[in-house]
C-alpha cells in the first residue's frame, strides 16, 4: 500500500443534463500575464483550450503551460477532409507520414491531447492514422486502438469509436500479418522501429543503430493494450464475438510477456533476441533476454526504462512491483536530470553527445512512459515501493529539464547528469520536440482523474503529502465542466477545507484529506457540431498540389512563402515558419492565397509576426501598423465593404480573426503597412469557409508553360542524368521541398566518391511549340544527406540548334536555396525549348529539384 492510508468515499449526485457553466476559480489573465516566455500569445484560444492549473510548484506549473504552447507549434490543419494532424519534428522530415505526422509518439501525444476542452484535436488526430493515405500507422510502435478508448473516456462518443473499429481491427492485424510469431505468440520489434535507436541491445548486433529483431516489452504491451481497447470498443458496438476475441488475444500477450521477458534474477522486464546473431566474436543466442549471452553474458545488469512499460498498460499482475526499486536508486535509473534510459552501471551506459544513442542519456520519450506506469502503478496496485513523494520528485525533475538557458524548451534528449540538450536540438528539427507527454502526467496522475466509460468520475491524487493546496479549473470531462480543489484550510480558494469536486460551480463529491475520491456523473456523448455548421480552412495546402498556393508582392529568401499555407504556425525567429518581404525601405507589401477556383470565404485569419527586437527585415520584423483584406473580383482587387476587414494596429502572435459575409472569389490578399523601418510578416495565412467535401479537384491547374501531369511526349523532360525519380516529376506542378516525400523530384545520379570534378547536369524541356515567358520558378529540395540545391545553375534556350544563356536575369536569391522559390525574371522571351544546367557542390553532390515553373507574361 501506498504510506498514507487512501479513504475511497462514493457519492452518487443526480445531475442536470445542462450543467457545463464554468467555475472561474482560477484567474486566468492573472496565470497567462505571469509569464514572458509565451511565443503563441493568443491568450484568448488558451482560455477557451485548456484546463488551468495552480500548484505550489511554480516550475511545474511553468512546465504545464509551456506544453501548450509547444503544442501548438506542432497543431497542424492537414486538409479540409481530414482536419486537424500533429507533428513530432518542428520541420517534417523524410520518413514523416502525411502533413508530417510519425506514429512513434502518437499514443503519448493523444493521451496529453484528449485533455483539450474541445475534442476535434485529439478525435481528428485519431482518426487521421486510420483515415489519412501516407499516414503509416505502424512505421514506428505505437498504441492507437488504446489511445481512441482513452479519448473516449474523456469525451464520449460512440460515433467516433465505433466508427473506428474496423480501422483498428485492420490495424492490429496488419501487426499480426508481419510481426506476430506463432512460435513464441509474440510479436517482434527491433529498437529503431520502437524509436529508441542505437540501445544497449543494437550495440551487439551488426546493425549497431536498428538492431536485430526482438520481442520485447514495449510492442507486446501496447498490442495487449489495444486488443483490450478493441474488445472495449466492440463492446459498445455489440459485438460480443469480436470482444471476447480481442480479450482472448490480450490475455495471451499478458501471459507471455509475464512467462517470458521477466528475469526473477535481475527482478526485471527485458527484451528477447527472436534469432541467433553472432557479431565481433561473441554470439547472441536465440531466445535469450539482454546479457544472458553475448559478451556481457552474466551481467547482473542490462536495464532500461522499457522494463517499465507494461505497468502503463497495468499488464503485469500482482507480484512483479519489486522492479520498481531501482527507480529512485542513483546506482540505477535516478538521476538529477534523469531517470537515465539505461540503468548506470550497465557495461554499455553511455551519455552520448549527439543523436540518437539511447544508452544513457534521459529521454522525455521514456520518462513519460515510466512516470505513466509509476502512476498506475501507484494509483492501481498494492504496493510499498514507491510512493506518492517518489512520484512528484520525478515529475518535478521532468518539469525542470524543459529549460534551456533559464527558458521553457525540450528537444529529443538530454544529459542527466548536466540538464544539457547539447547535440540533441538541431537546427529546424527538434527544437520544442513533441515525442513526449506531461499534461497527462498532471491531469491523470499528479491530479488523479482516472477516466471511465461509465456514469463515474474517479479521483486518485497523487501530490505529495505535504502540499497544502492545488487547482485544476475548467477541465472537461464526460460533457461536464469540471474544477478539482485541494485546500487543507479553505482559505485560499474559499470553497471550504478539504479535497473536492465541483461541475458547474456546485460541490458534487467532496472528503476531508487528500485520497481516493469518486461521485457519479452522467456520461454525456460530445460532438463536434453539425455538418451545417462546418467550416473548412481552404487556403491550405498539404497536398502539393499547384492550388492553393501563396502570392506576394516580395518574399525573403530566408522566409520561403509556402510556409504560409501549410496549416502550421508558430512565431519563433529560430527556427523560422514565416513569409516576409526583402527590407526595401516601402511602405507596404502584401500577400494572400489563389485558390485556383472560386470558393466561398466568410473568415480570414492572420497570424501576425513580431520579433520583439525592433529591428526589420527576415531577421526581425513588427506587426504592422494597418492592414487591408482585399477580394479579387472582376479581375482586379477590390476592398470589402465591411469596415472590420481593415484594421488598426493589429497584435501579433495570435490569430488576427476577419469575419464578414460570406463571398465567392478566386484570391484573397492583405495589404500591410509596415511600421517606420520595420517590415511585416505572416506565420499563416487561414481563409475560412464552406464547401462540399471531397474537394473536387482543381481543373485551372498550374499557369506554368512547362506544367505537364500526363507527361505527353512534347513536353516530356530530356536528362544528363537522373536517379529513380526521372525528369518528368520536375514538371508535374507538385511542389515537395521533403526529400522522399512523394518522390515528386528530379534527382541526379550520385558520382563515385572518389570523383574530384562534380560536374555539372542538365534537364531540358520542349514545350511542342514556340512559348512567351518572362519568369521562372526553380524550388530545389531541402538539404539532406548530401541532396539538395545545386552550386550555381543557369538557364539557357534553344536558338536553332544552339542553346544560349537567357540574358540579363534578375535573381531572387541571388545564388540557389532549396526549400524556398528561387525567381529568375528577364526581358520578356519566345522559344520552344528550355534547359536548366546544374554545376554541383561539393556538400551537395547530388541536385534535387521538385518543380521548374515558366510563367508568361502577366496580361
Amino acid at each position: 500500500m501506498q504510506r498514507h492510508t487512501l479513504l475511497y468515499i462514493s457519492l452518487l449526485v443526480t445531475f442536470s443534463a445542462n450543467v457545463v457553466a464554468a467555475s472561474g476559480v482560477l484567474d486566468k489573465d492573472a496565470i497567462l500575464n505571469s509569464h514572458d516566455w509565451w511565443d503563441n500569445r493568443d491568450f484568448d484560444w488558451y482560455k477557451k483550450q485548456i484546463p488551468f492549473i495552480e500548484t505550489p510548484d511554480k516550475e511545474l506549473d511553468k512546465t504545464y503551460y509551456y506544453r501548450w504552447d509547444m503544442m501548438t507549434k506542432h497543431l497542424v490543419y492537414g486538409s479540409p477532409e481530414h482536419g486537424y494532424t500533429f507533428t513530432e519534428f518542428i520541420d517534417r522530415p523524410g520518413w514523416s507520414g502525411a502533413y508530417g505526422s510519425i506514429s512513434c509518439p502518437a499514443g503519448l501525444q493523444l493521451y496529453d491531447l484528449r485533455w483539450f476542452r474541445q475534442p476535434d484535436f485529439a478525435r481528428q488526430y485519431a482518426s487521421y492514422w486510420m483515415r489519412v493515405p501516407r499516414a503509416q500507422p505502424r512505421r514506428y510502435s505505437t498504441w492507437l486502438a488504446d489511445s481512441v478508448w482513452a479519448i473516449h473516456k474523456v469525451y464520449p462518443s460512440k460515433d467516433h469509436a465505433v466508427g473506428l473499429l474496423e480501422d483498428l481491427i485492420a490495424n492490429h492485424e496488419g501487426w499480426e500479418k508481419k510481426h506476430w510469431m506463432p512460435e513464441m505468440k509474440m510479436f517482434w520489434q527491433t529498437g529503431h522501429a520502437d524509436g529508441m535507436e542505437t540501445n544497449i541491445n543494437s550495440r551487439q548486433t551488426k546493425n549497431w543503430f536498428s538492431g536485430a529483431r526482438a520481442y520485447r516489452p514495449t510492442l507486446n504491451s501496447y498490442l495487449y493494450a489495444d486488443a483490450l481497447a478493441i474488445a472495449a470498443i466492440a463492446d459498445l458496438a455489440g459485438k460480443a464475438d469480436i470482444a471476447k476475441t480481442f480479450r482472448g488475444k490480450a490475455a495471451n500477450l499478458k501471459s507471455q510477456v509475464q512467462k517470458n521477458l521477466w528475469d526473477a534474477n535481475r527482478q526485471f522486464f527485458f527484451p528477447m533476441s527472436k534469432d541467433e546473431e553472432t557479431h565481433n566474436g561473441f554470439t547472441i543466442r536465440k531466445h535469450t533476454l539482454t546479457h544472458q549471452s553475448g559478451k556481457y553474458a552474466g551481467s547482473k545488469h542490462g536495464r532500461e526504462l522499457i522494463g517499465y512499460v507494461p505497468w502503463q498498460f497495468n499488464l503485469p499482475d500482482a507480484g512483479y512491483e519489486q522492479a520498481w526499486k531501482f527507480i529512485m536508486d542513483p546506482d540505477y535509473f535516478f538521476a538529477v536530470y534523469g531517470p537515465t534510459v539505461t540503468e548506470r552501471h550497465d557495461p554499455l551506459f553511455l551519455i552520448s553527445k549527439h543523436c540518437c544513442v539511447w544508452s544513457g542519456n534521459s529521454w522525455p520519450y521514456a520518462t513519460g512512459q515510466t512516470l505513466k506506469a509509476m502512476g498506475n502503478l501507484l494509483q492501481n496496485y498494492k504496493q510499498d515501493v514507491v510512493t506518492n513523494n517518489d512520484y512528484y520528485k520525478l515529475l518535478h525533475i521532468y518539469a525542470i529539464t524543459h529549460r534551456k538557458d533559464g527558458e521553457p524548451y525540450i528537444a529529443e534528449a538530454l544529459n542527466p547528469d548536466t540538464g544539457s540538450w547539447d547535440g540533441h536540438d538541431h537546427f529546424n528539427h527538434s527544437e520544442h520536440y513533441f515525442h513526449s507527454c506531461f499534461i497527462d502526467l498532471v491531469i491523470s496522475g499528479l491530479i488523479g482523474i482516472e477516466p471511465q466509460s461509465d456514469d463515474r468520475i474517479v479521483l486518485k491524487p497523487l501530490v505529495p503529502d505535504d502540499w497544502e493546496y492545488f487547482c485544476l479549473d475548467g477541465v472537461r470531462y464526460h460533457g461536464h465542466e469540471l474544477t478539482i480543489i485541494w485546500d487543507k484550510t479553505g482559505k485560499r480558494y474559499g470553497k471550504g477545507a478539504g479535497l473536492q469536486v465541483l461541475s458547474g460551480g456546485k460541490k458534487i463529491a467532496s472528503r476531508e484529506s487528500l485520497g481516493t475520491l469518486e461521485a457519479a456523473i452522467p456520461l454525456r456523448t460530445i460532438d463536434g457540431g453539425s455538418a451545417s455548421e462546418k467550416k473548412y480552412n481552404l487556403a491550405v495546402n498539404n497536398t502539393m498540389e499547384s492550388f492553393p498556393r501563396v502570392i506576394y508582392s516580395d518574399f525573403d529568401p530566408k522566409s520561403p512563402p509556402y510556409k504560409m499555407n501549410d496549416g502550421q504556425y508558430w512565431y519563433l525567429k529560430s527556427p523560422p515558419n514565416r513569409w516576409a518581404p526583402r527590407q526595401k525601405g516601402q511602405a507596404s507589401d502584401w500577400c494572400g492565397i489563389d485558390f485556383g477556383t472560386e470558393r466561398r470565404i466568410s473568415e480570414v485569419k492572420l497570424y501576425l509576426l513580431d520579433d520583439g527586437d525592433g529591428s526589420g527585415g527576415a531577421g526581425g520584423i513588427k506587426a504592422p501598423a494597418s492592414l487591408r483584406l482585399q477580394h479579387w473580383k472582376d479581375g482586379q482587387w477590390r476592398d470589402f465593404a465591411e469596415k472590420t476587414t481593415v484594421i488598426t494596429n493589429p497584435l501579433p502572435r495570435r490569430a488576427t480573426r476577419i469575419a464578414f459575409g460570406e463571398i465567392t472569389t478566386r484570391k484573397l490578399r492583405v495589404i500591410l503597412t509596415h511600421q517606420k523601418g520595420a517590415v511585416s510578416g505572416l506565420s499563416e495565412f487561414d481563409a475560412w469557409g464552406t464547401a462540399e467535401l471531397p474537394l473536387a479537384p482543381i481543373t485551372a491547374a498550374s499557369e506554368s508553360v512547362a506544367w505537364n501531369p500526363d507527361q505527353r511526349k512534347q513536353k516530356f523532360p530530356r536528362t544528363s542524368s537522373s536517379a529513380p525519380n526521372n525528369g518528368a516529376r520536375a514538371i508535374d506542378g507538385l511542389i515537395s521541398y521533403v526529400p522522399n516525400k512523394g518522390n515528386s523530384r528530379w534527382v541526379t545520379k550520385r558520382r563515385p566518391k572518389d570523383t574530384k570534378d562534380l560536374g555539372t547536369d542538365w534537364l531540358a524541356v520542349d514545350f511542342g511549340n514556340p512559348k512567351r515567358f518572362d519568369r521562372i520558378e526553380l524550388h530545389f529540395c531541402r538539404k539532406a544527406w548530401g541532396v539538395g540545391s545545386p552550386e550555381r545553375y543557369e538557364l539557357e534556350v534553344k536558338v536553332g540548334d544552339t542553346w544560349k544563356k537567357i540574358e540579363k536575369q534578375k535573381r531572387v536569391p541571388t545564388f540557389p536555396a532549396e526549400e524556398t522559390i528561387n525567381v529568375i525574371t528577364f526581358q520578356a522571351l519566345t522559344a520552344q525549348e528550355l534547359r536548366l544546367v546544374v554545376t554541383h557542390s561539393a556538400k551537395n553532390p547530388v541536385t534535387a529539384l521538385t518543380e521548374m515553373e515558366v510563367f508568361a507574361p502577366a496580361p
